[in-house]
C-alpha cells in the first residue's frame, strides 16, 4: 500500500517533536488500515526517559528474562532491588521482562511482567500483528516493560512534544480493544456463590 507523503511527512513531524531520529530506528511509521501512525522505538524509550525526566537517569533499560536465568525482586529494609543473572548465550524460551530505571542520586524504580502481561499489551493493541510483534517479540517485549516503568517516571514535555507522545501510545492502547479482550476473558467464567446457613 502507497502512503501519501502528507502522512509520512506528519509522522516524522511528531517524531521531530520528541527529539527521535528515525535513520538511528528511535521511531518508526506502522501502517494500519490506510494510516500510517508514529510509534517510538525500545531505543526511542530509552532517549525519552533520558531527555525529558525530571530527575536526572544514570541508566535505563529492559532485560527478557528466559526459562533458566536466575531473577529474583528483593526488599531490603524498604529498600527494594533486583538481582538477575543470566545464563549466557540463553535461547531458551522468554518467561518474562523486566526494566530498571535508575538514578544519579541513587534511588531506582523498575518494573516487572511475565510473559502473559506482555501478550495481554499486545493484543491491545492496533499494531498487535506488526511485523515488528512477529518479527521482533523480545525487542517489543522489552519497549513495552520500559514504557510501563516510564509511566511512574517523574516526565516533563512541553505541550507539542506531549501531544506527538500521547499519539504513539494512544496506537501502541487501543481502549477498545482492551475492552474486548477483557469480556473475551471473562465470558467463560462463573462467579462461584457460596450460600451460608443461617444459624440460630
Amino acid at each position: 500500500m502507497l502512503f501519501r507523503s502528507a502522512q509520512i511527512k506528519a509522522g516524522l513531524m511528531r517524531g521531530a517533536f520528541l527529539g527521535l531520529d528515525a535513520l538511528n530506528a528511535e521511531m518508526y511509521l506502522v501502517p494500519y488500515g490506510s494510516s500510517l501512525n508514529f510509534m517510538p522505538s525500545y531505543k526511542g524509550m530509552v532517549k525519552l526517559a533520558q531527555k525529558y525526566s525530571t530527575r536526572e537517569i544514570k541508566t535505563i533499560y529492559a532485560k527478557v528474562v528466559r526459562d533458566g536465568d536466575q531473577f529474583e525482586e528483593v526488599i531490603d529494609h524498604g529498600e527494594p532491588s533486583i538481582n538477575f543473572k543470566a545464563v549466557p548465550f540463553n535461547n531458551a524460551d522468554i518467561i518474562g521482562v523486566f526494566a530498571v530505571c535508575q538514578y544519579k542520586d541513587g534511588g531506582m524504580v523498575y518494573e516487572v511482567m511475565s510473559k502473559a502481561d506482555v501478550e495481554q499489551c499486545r493484543k491491545s493493541s492496533k499494531a498487535k500483528n506488526s511485523p515488528a510483534w512477529q518479527g521482533f517479540w523480545s525487542e517489543m517485549a522489552k519497549k513495552t516493560v520500559l514504557r510501563r516503568l516510564c509511566k511512574n517516571l517523574s516526565i516533563d514535555m512541553d505541550a507539542k512534544a506531549a501531544e506527538a507522545f500521547d499519539s504513539g501510545l494512544e496506537f501502541e492502547n487501543d481502549i477498545r480493544e482492551q475492552a474486548k479482550n477483557e469480556i473475551a476473558e471473562n465470558a467463560n467464567k462463573e462467579e462461584l456463590i457460596i450460600e451460608s446457613e443461617s444459624v440460630d
